[in-house]
């Protein structure tokens, strides 16, 4: 140290001066380290904290579900067991009933075998009565056949029950005839007036303008049978087929009131054969309804797919639309609706091949249309109206707006 110059002394001074700053810088380095890291521990103890007090939210909630969990299957079990007892319960009631019923049908298989012998008894009992009805029958069938044209053999009987509810059908186009299927005067003195006849007959009033259908009314012509002049009268067509060619009319007027025809039941219908004699009355070439005679000749004619019977009664044009009756009650059996023609160099109608809507399909006709009171007394008149609402407003093509007077 004596040796030391005074330069090497400010030499050694000059280091530990250096050193000193040097330790200081670093010193001061490390803080501001030991600060950051202070501040991002307290900022990490902070975020930790906040975790912590998540993590226990989540746990409590974790111990919500989990409590929420026992419950729902605690409740699982208690309907699984209420389902097995009542699936228990139900299964001895079942039981119970299957016992029952196989008792019953049981019951029900003697008493239904103890009837049937009692029917055999009676059917062998009712044989023997049979054959000697059909001895009796085969002697007595020609008296009663006698005595079937006896009882409608009265003139003035047949005007009343074929004319009186045969009218003549007009429009600018066509003339046919028509009949009168009912006709009732109200209490307040208003007559209703339904007539029945071929659609052809009345299709020139039926058009259609701007997409929409117009019907135009149609002339109908009553004939007293008293003798006193033609009434005639408009109508509307209230209701059409064109495949079934039928058509159904409503007068008009309060007073237009007439016979009407009576109808053959459809029991009776079904009885009808091939040479049953039958009457056409209808308005051939525009005259007033005439009638001719002939017999059914098929019960079978197919046309466009319907089911028609023929007739061998003599008919032409006017005819269609008119009545066809059983001559021997005498009922309305059908309508006429065309004639069969042959067709060479000219078409030559055959007069005597007339063909008939038969009043089965005409009775069908009506029950699709809701007018079913007009020949069945059962129901009235207001209850159809009614019906024909609902059927309108469900079926609007098949039951077409009403033309009925409001």
């Amino acid at each position: 140290m004596r040796g030391l110059s005074r330069v090497g002394w400010m030499v050694v001074l000059l280091t530990v001066a250096v050193c000193t700053v040097s330790l200081q810088l670093q010193l001061h380095f490390t803080t501001r380290q030991l600060d950051q890291a202070r501040a991002q521990i307290l900022e990490t103890r902070s975020n930790l904290t906040a975790l912590s007090q998540e993590i226990t939210t989540q746990t409590r909630s974790l111990d919500t579900v989990r409590a929420d969990v026992r419950a729902t299957r605690e409740e699982i079990g208690r309907t699984q067991t209420d389902v097995q007892e009542t699936r228990t319960s139900l299964s001895g009631t079942l039981d119970a009933e299957r016992r029952e019923r196989e008792r019953r049908m049981a019951a029900s298989r003697e008493e239904l075998q103890t009837v049937a012998a009692d029917v055999r008894g009676r059917l062998r009992s009712l044989q023997g009565m049979a054959g000697n009805a059909a001895f009796m029958g085969v002697a007595n069938a020609k008296a009663i056949g006698d005595l079937r044209q006896k009882v409608v053999v009265d003139p003035k009987e047949l005007r009343r029950a074929l004319l009186g509810p045969s009218v003549k059908v007009e429009n600018a186009r066509a003339v046919g005839g028509g009949t009168c299927l009912w006709s009732r005067r109200e209490a307040s003195g208003v007559v209703h007036t339904y007539v029945l006849t071929a659609h052809h007959v009345v299709s020139g009033a039926i058009s259609e303008e701007d997409g929409r259908e117009k019907r135009s009314p149609v002339t109908v012509t009553r004939y007293p049978t008293d003798g006193a002049a033609p009434i005639a009268c408009q109508a509307d067509v209230i209701a059409y087929d064109t495949k079934k060619d039928l058509a159904l009319l409503k007068l008009r007027g309060r007073d237009a009131s007439m016979t009407a025809a009576t109808l053959a039941s459809r029991e009776e219908l079904a009885r009808i054969a091939v040479f049953d004699k039958v009457t056409a009355v209808g308005c051939p070439l525009g005259h007033a309804p005439l009638p001719t005679e002939g017999e059914i000749v098929s019960l079978d004619k197919k046309v466009s797919g319907e089911r028609f019977w023929m007739m061998s009664a003599p008919t032409i044009f006017g005819n269609s639309g008119g009545g066809v009756f059983d001559s021997g009650s005498p009922r309305l059996v059908g309508v006429a609706a065309m004639i069969c023609v042959y067709d060479t160099i000219v078409s030559m109608p055959v007069t005597h091949l007339g063909v008939l809507v038969p009043m089965t399909s005409v009775y069908d006709w009506l029950d699709s249309q809701g007018y079913q009171f007009l020949y069945d007394p059962r129901v009235s008149r207001e209850d159809c109206e009614r019906g024909r609402a609902v059927m309108r407003a469900l079926l609007p093509s098949t039951v077409p707006v009403s033309w009925e007077e409001k």
